[in-house]
C-alpha cells in the first residue's frame, strides 16, 4: 500500500480511537508516517496509539473534543511540538445521531449532529489551515459519506451534515489552492469494522447484497485512499470529492 509514500510525514486524525479512524491511522504508519490520534475516548485512544507503535515514535494520542475551538487549536500545536511538523490532517470525527423520520427529529438532536459533524470539521479545518497557510503546504481530508451525495431515509440530520462537509471542503479548497494547500473530501460507502462485524453481521450481509461488488469495503481499502490523498501522489488534486463505495452510487 504505497509503502514509504508518507515517509517522515506527520498526520493528525480526529475520531481516531476506533473504527475507520483507527484504520486510517494504521495506514499512515504503514506508509512510513507518524500520527496524532485525536479523540474524546481517552482510554481507547491511549491504547490505540500504543498498539500502533509501543515506542511512541510514530503514534501519539491527544484528548480533545472537536466542537471545542481552543482544544482544536491545541491539537495542531501538540502535533508540531511532538513531531516537529504537521503535513496533513484528516477530519474524521462524526456521529450518526438518532434515526427516524424527519418529522420526528427534535431540534436538539439535529443541532447535535450538525455541531459534531459540521462545526467540528470546520473548527479542525480552520486551525489546520492557519498552520498550513504559514508553511505554504499541507493536505486536509474531510471525511463525509455517500450520504453527503444522496438523501438518506430516517437520517436527515446526518445526510444534511455530510452535504455541508462537502460545501466546506470545496470552499476552503478554492481559498487556499494558490498557497500550495490542498483540501479534499472522502465519501466512504459501507465499510466493515470490528464493531459492525460483531453487532450488525446480518445488516452487513444485506448491505453487501446491494453493492455491485457484493461486499462491503475493507478498512485497508479506505486506508489506501487516505495515503494517496495525504501524499504527494495527489499533488494536483484539490477541491474534489473522492467516492469509495464499491460502485454503490453508480
Amino acid at each position: 500500500m504505497n509503502e514509504g509514500a508518507l515517509q517522515d510525514r506527520v498526520v493528525l486524525i480526529t475520531g481516531a480511537a476506533r473504527g475507520l479512524g483507527l484504520a486510517m491511522a494504521g495506514a499512515v504508519v504503514q506508509a512510513g508516517g507518524a500520527v496524532v490520534l485525536l479523540d474524546r475516548e481517552v482510554e481507547l485512544g491511549v491504547a490505540a496509539a500504543a498498539a500502533l507503535d509501543p515506542s511512541g515514535a510514530k503514534a501519539t494520542f491527544f484528548a480533545a473534543d472537536v466542537t471545542d475551538e481552543p482544544q482544536m487549536a491545541a491539537a495542531v500545536s501538540h502535533a508540531v511540538e511532538r513531531f516537529g511538523r504537521l503535513d496533513a490532517a484528516i477530519n474524521n470525527a462524526g456521529i450518526l445521531g438518532p434515526l427516524g423520520p424527519t418529522l420526528t427529529l427534535s431540534p436538539e438532536d439535529f443541532d447535535r449532529v450538525i455541531e459534531v459533524n459540521v462545526v467540528g470539521t470546520f473548527l479542525g479545518m480552520k486551525h489546520q489551515l492557519l498552520h498550513f497557510r504559514q508553511q505554504k503546504r499541507g493536505s486536509i481530508i474531510n471525511v463525509a459519506s455517500v450520504n453527503g451525495l444522496v438523501g438518506s431515509i430516517n437520517a436527515a440530520a446526518y445526510a444534511a451534515s455530510k452535504h455541508a462537509v462537502l460545501g466546506l471542503t470545496k470552499s476552503a479548497a478554492l481559498e487556499v489552492a494558490a498557497l500550495g494547500v490542498r483540501v479534499n473530501a472522502l465519501c466512504p460507502g459501507p465499510f466493515e469494522t470490528p464493531l459492525l462485524r460483531a453487532s450488525q453481521q446480518e445488516n452487513l450481509k444485506l448491505v453487501a447484497q446491494r453493492s455491485p461488488m457484493r461486499r462491503v469495503g475493507r478498512p485497508e481499502e479506505l486506508g489506501a485512499a487516505v495515503v494517496y490523498l495525504c501524499s504527494d501522489l495527489s499533488s494536483y488534486l484539490t477541491g474534489q470529492t473522492v467516492v469509495i463505495d464499491g460502485g454503490l452510487l453508480a
